[in-house]
């Protein structure tokens, strides 16, 4: 069996703001912050956020409280680390 080739994305210069839904207020272990809520579909490669926030998709939803932060790689993964 031949290996599947894995396509990768173009990074490009994304829109900060093009995956931006809106803003909530969520509750996290230190109290009540604003977070804002993201369309995981509008996310490309090289597209960055911080926490608190909340990423939307189809199939799950992704949480980042305060203090991490995440960005979408050619393969379209997004990678969080803790950024504080």
């Amino acid at each position: 069996m031949e290996k599947p080739k894995v396509a990768t994305e173009q990074a490009s210069a994304p829109d900060s703001t093009a995956a931006l839904m809106a803003e909530a207020q969520v509750v996290f272990a230190g109290g009540a912050n604003a977070a804002r809520l993201y369309d995981r579909d509008k996310m490309g490669t090289g597209y960055r956020i911080s926490g608190p926030a909340i990423v939307l998709q189809v199939d799950t939803t992704l949480v980042m409280p305060p203090g991490w932060a995440g960005e979408v790689d050619a393969y379209v993964n997004l990678l969080l680390e803790w950024a504080s």
